[in-house]
Formats: C-alpha cells, structure tokens, sequence
C-alpha cells in the first residue's frame, strides 16, 4: 500500500502466497471489510508518493499511541472504581480485613494483576509509538524543506516502517470494541491533520 520495498532483513521472508489466502480468507470470510477503505486519510492523494507515506505513517503512529493512552486511562479508572467498590461493600457488611483479604480481594488479585500489567504495557507501547511518530515528523520536516531526495526518503520510510512493524508484532492486543468506540473521533483528528500536512506541503512548493 505504501509502495515500500520488501525488507527481508527487518520484517522477515515474505509469506507464502497460500498463507495470504488462508488468512485472507479466514478474515470476514474472505469478505472486504468496508471501514479499512480509506482508513489513512484521502487528503494524502494530493502530496507526492514520498510526502503522503509519511503523512500515513505518522498517522498510524498517532492513532495507535492515543488509542493505548485513552485504553490505559479507563483501565485504570475500572480498577481504582472495582477496587474501591469491594473495600467498600465489604467494610459495610463487617468483614474484618483479614476476611476481606481472604474471602475477596485473593479471588479477584489476578484480575487486578492483569489490569495493572496491561496499563503498564500499553503505556510502554505508547511512549514507543509517540518516539516514532517523533522521528516521522523529523522525516517530514527534512522532506518538506527538500534536504532529501525521493530515493533517500524512501529508504528512510522503509526504516520507519521496520521499526512499526517491530512495535506493532510485540504491543499487547486492544479489544475491538474499544477500536471501533474511538475511531470515529481519533479519525476526524486524523483528517483535519492531514489537511495541515498537505497545507504545509503546497505551501513548500510540492
């Protein structure tokens, strides 16, 4: 889609043409999903190839970085409302702390374990897209002011996507439901930003 080269290297052998089709097939049935059609902004398609894959890049980056933030924010908030819930509930009907201890709070320790993992982890996976997203404006910076020709570019965005690539294929999962809550938002701020890249880039001569 970004019209970048292969990296054997930095992404692994590309997969066999059977294993594409088995997992394409295995998605939706084999059925085109409507909402990943212009899932990157379509202002894009009035920059040059090299300007508009950085734009998508950055995009990505964003997206991701927020989504994790807005997940890490509610998780928390549910663990500090459940816990606060039980403490509450059971200090009212008389238990003794070590009844509490005993009787609810070790049920529901490994629940609270995992919560406080995943806030830990989607706030990693986020500092890490919000770096990257740093050095695709870096990029765009020094594409916009021509201090790099479209081959140098290129490569540059290769290296990019590397990185995205190794960032995405070890982040922890986010749940669907929450994807598909939040994007509505997260893509009308995706679209009024890319409406400024592509300002800035007429304004740039391009």
């Amino acid at each position: 889609m970004l019209n970048l080269g292969w990296d054997d290297i930095g992404v692994g052998y590309r997969p066999d043409e059977e294993d594409i089709h088995a997992a394409s097939s295995a998605y939706r049935g084999g059925k085109e999903d409507p909402q990943l059609k212009d899932w990157y902004p379509t202002a894009v398609v009035d920059l040059p190839l090299s300007l508009g894959r950085i734009v998508c890049q950055r995009t990505n980056l964003r997206w991701d970085a927020a989504l994790r933030r807005r997940y890490r924010t509610w998780l928390a908030c549910i663990l500090l409302i459940l816990g606060a819930t039980v403490a509450f509930i059971g200090f009212r009907n008389g238990a003794s702390l070590e009844q509490l201890t005993v009787g609810v709070l070790a049920p529901i320790f490994p629940m609270f374990l995992w919560g406080i993992r995943q806030f830990q982890e989607q706030g990693e996976a986020a500092d890490t897209s919000d770096l990257l997203r740093e050095k695709s404006s870096m990029l765009w910076t020094a594409a916009i002011e021509k201090q790099l020709s479209d081959e140098e570019l290129s490569v540059r965005s290769r290296q990019l996507q590397n990185a995205i690539f190794s960032r995405r294929s070890t982040a922890p999962m986010i749940f669907d439901w929450i994807y598909k809550l939040l994007r509505r938002s997260e893509e009308e701020r995706m679209n009024v930003a890319a409406a400024e890249f592509v300002r800035q880039a007429k304004a740039g001569g391009f």
